[in-house]
Formats: structure tokens, sequence, C-alpha cells
């Protein structure tokens, strides 16, 4: 057996192990399907495991899931949170009386890249909404809003 090949299957096997111990403990009690499969194609998602209707149609996303945790406490009302998995905290709550999530997205385009196609394939996201920081970006002030239209 090639060592990569034996590596990953020695990952899958530690994994359901560890996913078998923790829906023990009804960590899982939301999933939204049996352990090893998955809706679209038969594969593991590894990035979000919850509920089929734990999203609203409308995503906030943040980059920092401690960030995401702030608008959900501060902003929503009703919060729950639905994602966990990595840290990577995700909220389902009610601002002025609209169903609305709110989910980090981790650092950098592959991270959010993940997260959002997820949000839309598997859950039926309709709208993502990136806010967060401008770093890099001169001639702005704080609390400055920026609509971007594309990218370099």
């Amino acid at each position: 057996m090639p060592t990569a090949y034996r590596v990953y299957a020695n990952f899958k096997l530690v994994y359901e192990m560890a996913i078998r111990e923790y829906t023990k403990n009804q960590a899982f009690a939301c999933m939204s399907r049996p352990i090893g499969q998955s809706r679209s194609n038969g594969g593991v998602l590894l990035h979000l495991w919850v509920a089929l209707k734990a999203f609203a149609d409308t995503v906030l996303f943040p980059g920092d899931p401690l960030r995401a945790q702030y608008i959900a406490e501060q902003f929503l009302q009703d919060v729950v949170r639905v994602n966990d998995i990595r840290n990577m905290f995700g909220y389902t709550g009610t601002w002025k009386g609209k169903r609305v999530s709110v989910m980090g997205s981790g650092m950098g385009i592959p991270s959010c890249m993940l997260y959002a196609k997820e949000l839309i394939t598997e859950y039926g996201v309709k709208n993502i909404i990136r806010i967060g920081t401008a770093g890099g970006l001169k001639g702005t002030q704080v609390k400055d809003i920026i609509i971007a239209l594309s990218a370099s």
C-alpha cells in the first residue's frame, strides 16, 4: 500500500472513530446526514456538518469566527450556534424579524471559498455578504463602507 494512501486510510479510521465517540455524547445531534455520507456525491464533507435548514438564506461572512460570535450576540435575537466544527463559529438568529445567519470564513480566499461553496451547494444559502476589515486599502478611514464590485 503506498504511503500516502496508508496515511489517508489511517486518518479516515481515526476520524470515523472520533465521530462515533462524539456522537455518543450527542454533540452531533443536529447532523444532517449519516456519518460517511453526503447528500450530493457520496463523500464526506469535513468543513460544515449541520442540520439542513440551520442557515438562513442570507449569511454575513466575517473572516474571524470570534467576530461572528460577537455579531450574533450583539445584533441578533433568538440566536442559536449552528456550527462550531474547527472552531469556525456559525450562528442563526433574527434581526428586525428577518432570519439571518453569521459565520466565520477563516483567513484568506481558500478558506472562504470552502465555506461559501458548501453554504451555497449543500445548505441552500442564497446570499453571502462578506464583512470585515480591509487592512491593505489606502485612503480609507475607520468605519468607511466599501462595496467591492470586482477583484484584481
